[in-house]
């Protein structure tokens, strides 16, 4: 990916989980869903 302004892929089968960034205290990705949800009793925690 060179651009994160680029049009999402059509159709997302599936959530698909990209790394653009990842250091020693720090790691970003773009997370592309089809509406998943957290569960109603709380938030995912990654550590």
């Amino acid at each position: 990916m060179n651009n994160l302004l680029t049009p999402l892929p059509d159709p997302i089968n599936h959530e698909q989980i990209k790394e653009l960034l990842c250091q020693p205290n720090v790691k970003i990705e773009r997370i592309l869903s089809k509406g998943h949800t957290s569960p109603e009793t709380g938030w995912y925690d990654q550590e």
